[in-house]
């Protein structure tokens, strides 16, 4: 009986080694082009059709920088500026606080990969993602969406969604995930027209009842995994 153990235990770590180093070889190839992990993965280049957006009097080119491949200092800055912009107020609201220099680490890490659109050569918006893993689940994390005011509701964000959700499928991510303020309204709103629940992780799922909260994590399932 214990050799049977024993032989069962030791099958059973096999089995989880393999699988860690599946999730992890699946992670790598979504991030990076190249085996020596140097070159970011430009996942609009199968995508084709996305790198336009033509919509409500909006045209705009969308491309994706990474940190490796070189990001202009004046985008670093765009996506900040944005992002203080519509978020600042929100943060504070929440008890967050807002934090410049922390925000900026966020965006500028090496793991973080910007969409950015484009209309006439002015960025306009920006999506900051990440290929994360999540326990045993393999995620593309939206860590930011962003829209200047006057190019919102014109479908662009969605558009930018739309990307990432269709690269992170064909990369073999399981999830999209992301982390809404329970003062934001309207993106909690526009992420539920999207088909985004409240995740089994989310802290309305984990705290006791009673307990308050500032924000929800959402996520859509990609595939039939189990996450």
């Amino acid at each position: 009986m214990k050799v049977e153990k024993k032989a069962m235990k030791k099958s059973r770590d096999l089995e989880q080694r393999e699988f860690n180093l599946n999730l992890i070889k699946t992670l790598n190839l979504a991030k990076y082009a190249d085996d020596k992990r140097e070159v970011p993965r430009d996942i609009m280049e199968n995508l084709h059709a996305f790198q336009k957006f033509d919509r409500n009097g909006l045209k705009a080119e969308i491309k994706m920088f990474a940190r490796e491949s070189g990001v202009p200092e004046g985008l670093w800055e765009f996506c900040l500026d944005l992002t203080t912009s519509n978020m600042k107020v929100l943060y504070e609201t929440a008890g967050w606080g807002w934090n410049p220099k922390k925000k900026k680490r966020e965006i500028k890490d090496e793991e973080a990969r910007l969409i950015i659109a484009f209309e006439n050569l002015k960025s306009v918006g920006f999506c900051h993602f990440r290929f994360v893993r999540e326990e045993d689940a393999l995620v593309s994390y939206v860590y930011e969406l962003q829209v200047k005011p006057e190019m919102a509701r014109k479908g662009l964000g969605r558009h930018m969604m739309l990307i990432v959700e269709l690269a992170a499928r064909s990369l073999g991510m399981e999830w999209v995930m992301l982390t809404v303020l329970e003062c934001n309204k309207k993106a909690a709103a526009f992420y539920e027209g999207l088909k985004y629940k409240i995740d089994e992780t989310s802290p309305q799922v984990v705290l006791e009842d009673g307990e308050e909260t500032s924000y929800q994590i959402l996520s859509k399932r990609l595939s039939n995994k189990n996450k």
